[in-house]
């Protein structure tokens, strides 16, 4: 488990991690995560709280917390309200220039923000574990469900998602601050230990409807000596080989000019954690999954947002770009898994990028090379191109069935 430092006061009653690795995620832990009810306001123990993480450091000076109900046994939110601050050094110089064109301040040398809520989710680490104990089930608080559905319809980030996926990662921590300053307004400060660069503080504009990316940092451990990111990574899996089975012969019903695609890509993974309990994947947010299969064809659950049943504002047909598979066991490290992923996806004419079939999540999608094989389906006022080599090709009625493969590895498979 990854692990911040961190102090507490003068307090000594330090926190066992809120993981639940290696143990069968569920459906129902998710479910659980998303309920947000919170515990009757705590005052803040004498002399207040205080805990570092990476480049930041946090003090809770006064004020009241309420702590979201527990997941196997710590929580995994809280609401602060009272008079806190944050302190962020930015080692990376170059971060530090586009922070100062932010704040048009050019002699800025760190930043210092002192701020009075803070709705914060996390994994594992601090200050839960000194107010534990006072995590009574309550009931829900506005404040704290507004942010986190400010979270899911304007960032389309499904924070619960993020927290199971965490979870689920033995070397895992997901730590997300919303807090509001008294400067800047609302800023959140996350540590995401499965991104490339794991450190971020961004900035929501309202006037221009904008998210404003402040700070991107790599972690400590794998920062260069002059602070800029490093070559290191941490995924959970390597895509090792993908099948696709595309049927590309009906058109959108919306759009004309679209393919109303049904895709079942098959997926060959290796896992890299032992413990593995959530294998984290990215679709485009407007292929709708309908099923998820093992290696012996059995169902799996899935976790997929349905962001366009939330909001008049996003179209129905929009689910967030986190998919979670949810195996029947954890996974070791080195073990060679199947997992088949079935859904529709309109598309123009082409399939470009690698977003169109299912890979790994942040900073993994250009990384991780693999194999491919198509078996593509189409009617006969098109013809297919593909990348890779085309082994065979046969004609079923008006359809037409081209099969191509790739036998060297690449970053991404279009046609």
């Amino acid at each position: 488990m990854v692990r911040p430092s961190f102090a507490l006061g003068l307090l000594a009653n330090l926190l066992v991690g809120s993981s639940v690795t290696g143990e069968v995620l569920t459906l129902a832990d998710y479910a659980a995560l998303g309920e947000h009810r919170l515990s009757a306001p705590v005052p803040l123990p004498t002399g207040g709280l205080h805990w570092s993480l990476d480049c930041s450091d946090w003090r809770l000076e006064a004020g009241s917390v309420r702590l979201q109900a527990p997941l196997s046994g710590s929580p995994t939110g809280l609401l602060f309200e009272g008079l806190g601050s944050v302190h962020i050094s930015v080692p990376d110089p170059v971060e530090l220039r586009q922070l100062r064109r932010f704040l048009r301040n050019p002699e800025l040398t760190d930043l210092r923000l002192d701020f009075d809520r803070m709705v914060l989710r996390a994994s594992d680490g601090p200050p839960f574990g000194a107010v534990a104990g006072a995590h009574v089930p309550g009931g829900g608080d506005p404040l704290y469900a507004n942010r986190l559905e400010h979270a899911l319809v304007i960032r389309r980030l499904d924070v619960d998602a993020r927290l199971l996926a965490a979870l689920g990662d033995p070397e895992g921590l997901y730590w997300r601050a919303d807090f509001r300053s008294l400067e800047h307004g609302w800023l959140t400060f996350t540590f995401d230990s499965q991104r490339q660069e794991e450190i971020s503080l961004e900035f929501f504009s309202k006037r221009f409807a904008f998210l404003e990316s402040w700070l991107s940092l790599d972690r400590e451990e794998h920062r260069s000596a002059d602070g800029r990111p490093g070559r290191r990574r941490s995924p959970v899996f390597d895509v090792r080989h993908i099948e696709i089975e595309a049927d590309l012969t009906a058109t959108d019903s919306k759009f004309s000019g679209l393919i109303a695609g049904d895709f079942e890509t098959r997926l060959e993974l290796e896992i890299l954690r032992d413990g593995l309990a959530v294998v984290p994947l990215r679709l485009r947010p407007t292929a709708k999954v309908t099923e998820v299969l093992d290696a012996d064809g059995r169902s799996l659950d899935f976790v997929r947002d349905h962001l366009g049943g939330r909001s008049s504002s996003i179209d129905n047909d929009v689910y967030s770009f986190s998919l979670l598979v949810l195996p029947r066991r954890a996974l070791g490290a080195g073990e060679t898994v199947e997992i088949t992923v079935r859904y529709e996806l309109s598309i123009p004419k082409y399939a470009s990028g690698r977003s169109w079939y299912p890979g790994p999540r942040d900073g993994g999608g250009l990384v991780d090379s693999h194999t491919a094989r198509f078996v593509h389906t189409t009617d006969d006022r098109h013809d297919l191109q593909s990348m890779g080599r085309k082994i065979e090709e046969r004609a079923e009625g008006k359809n037409r069935i081209t099969v191509w493969e790739l036998d060297r590895p690449v970053r991404m498979a279009t046609f």
